[in-house]
């Protein structure tokens, strides 16, 4: 005679949605987002570095591109993806600056 296992649980916690049942919140974090080279993308330049590259955040992302002045609303084409940066060339300027020199 077999014993017959009287089941503890009346689903399996190794095939179950885990996450369903965690008390931790569930974060959403973007994947790339489908983000790939040429790719355009749509930003406002927070800072620049010392070389005159303007500096964004896309999404958790650094974006980086050549020349854009802090305060602008750009348009920015992909034309690298390193780890959790992105390097870029302005495709166009959608608002300027209101930063006077």
């Amino acid at each position: 005679m077999t014993k017959q296992h009287k089941k503890k649980y009346s689903w399996d916690p190794y095939t179950s949605d885990v996450q369903k049942f965690s008390i931790y919140p569930q974060v959403n974090r973007y994947e790339h987002d489908n983000l790939k080279e040429g790719s355009i993308i749509e930003v406002i330049v927070t800072s620049s570095d010392p070389r005159g590259n303007g500096i964004a955040l896309y999404r958790g992302k650094r974006v980086i591109m050549k020349g854009g002045s802090v305060g602008s609303k750009v348009r920015v084409k992909v034309t690298k993806i390193l780890g959790d940066t992105i390097y870029g060339e302005i495709a166009g300027t959608l608002t300027e600056s209101g930063v006077e020199y």
